[in-house]
């Protein structure tokens, strides 16, 4: 299910990109943020979309 990979990519984004060490958030953020995406995909209303896109060129 993709909010509950997303949610655990939050959860470890304090370790893998050093989230918290770098001041761009904290640990009850992270916690906060998690929690909600995987109550919000539990609502029967709640959806997800994502675009994937690729570009590819060369120069002459």
């Amino acid at each position: 299910e993709a909010t509950e990979y997303l949610a655990l990519r939050i959860e470890a984004s304090a370790k893998v990109d050093g989230a918290i060490e770098k001041g761009w958030t904290d640990e009850p953020s992270l916690t906060e943020m998690s929690h909600a995406l995987r109550e919000w995909s539990q609502h029967p209303d709640g959806f997800f979309a994502a675009a994937w896109c690729e570009v590819v060129g060369w120069k002459r």
